[in-house]
């Protein structure tokens, strides 16, 4: 019998027996490489669709039900850092403008701060924890919370120099601090700030106003569009006017006999008054300082005009007057 094929039959149930090996790793590896990112695609889907969900029930007002499935959406398994923080956002906006719920706004907004201090979110979530605070009646939490997240700074642009008037609590308000604020009245109240006891009313107005202001911040006053409407409105009427003094400064001052020509054409304005009635007239040496005032004044008057009219034919504009009339009559 011939012994001469046993070794070659032999080689050959080896190399099955590594290659049916080498298949099995191979599938087995293929195997794990799909399963990792299938999974974090079904995660990725079923997380996108309740938070459509949820969209979808805000839109139709329902804010308890969507509330639920922002909470479901949470317990979704890998979560990110950032989508949690995303999540607890939303959910405790809504509690908080929506439901009125403050005290789970409140715990999702401090969840957002813990979650990320110091990202965009986490900075606004303080802010609402205050205006939350404030809401539950708790006004002491609250301005010991703006407090410790302030850290009751001057004032952005106010000078931090000078002796300290006034205290704010921890906070120091400063002669310069007051004196910048003062800066910015017209010349007219300016003027009317000359004694001592003036200037001590207007630190105690001003400590006042401060105080307010924080309160009304703490409430989200800051954030509401109707004060920031305001706000854009007034910040647009300073602008006006700064360029509106930049165009009279370019002009020479008024000379004294502009001044006194002011003053004799406008005379009643000056008039001297006792018990209601008048009983004289300023001099004009008396009154030189309120008439330069009142001609700096009008010139700013007249030229806020030409600049309307300058503006109106330089750009093009176009007033369909019989419009606004018969608009505003209806």
């Amino acid at each position: 019998m011939d012994t001469s094929v046993k070794p070659e039959r032999g080689a050959k149930a080896k190399a099955m027996v590594l290659w049916g090996g080498y298949a099995v790793l191979l599938i087995t590896v293929l195997v794990l490489f799909r399963e990792v990112p299938l999974t974090r695609g079904l995660r990725g889907d079923s997380l996108r669709e309740t938070e459509e969900y949820a969209d979808l029930l805000m839109n139709r007002e329902l804010y308890s039900q969507a509330t639920e499935a922002y909470k479901e959406a949470l317990l979704s398994p890998g979560l990110s850092r950032s989508e949690r923080v995303r999540l607890n956002y939303l959910l405790a906006t809504v509690y908080l403008e929506n439901l009125r719920d403050l005290p789970n706004a409140l715990a999702r907004f401090e969840k957002v701060r813990q979650l990320a201090p110091q990202s965009d979110l986490g900075k606004d979530a303080e802010k609402k924890i205050v205006q939350c605070l404030e809401g539950m009646g708790k006004s002491l939490d609250a301005q010991v919370e703006m407090e410790q997240s302030v850290a009751l700074k001057p004032r952005q642009g106010a000078k931090a120099n000078g002796p300290v008037v006034a205290k704010v609590g921890e906070r120091e308000i400063t002669l310069g601090e007051v004196e910048a604020r003062l800066n910015q009245l017209p010349p007219a109240l300016r003027s009317k700030i000359s004694k001592p006891e003036d200037m001590i009313k207007f630190v105690q107005e001003y400590v006042v106003t401060e105080l307010l202001a924080d309160a009304a911040r703490r409430k989200g006053y800051d954030a509401s569009p109707e004060v920031n409407r305001a706000v854009e409105e007034a910040r647009k009427s300073l602008m006006v006017q700064k360029l509106l003094e930049e165009k009279i400064a370019m002009k020479a001052a008024p000379s004294e006999e502009e001044l006194r020509k002011y003053y004799e054409t406008h005379k009643q304005k000056y008039a001297v008054v006792k018990d209601g009635k008048v009983i004289g007239t300023k001099a004009f040496e008396a009154a030189k300082l309120e008439v330069g005032q009142d001609l700096l004044r009008a010139r700013g008057q007249q030229q806020y005009q030409q600049l309307v009219l300058e503006q109106l034919k330089a750009q093009d504009v176009k007033l369909f007057t019989d419009k606004i009339v018969s608009g505003s009559g209806q």
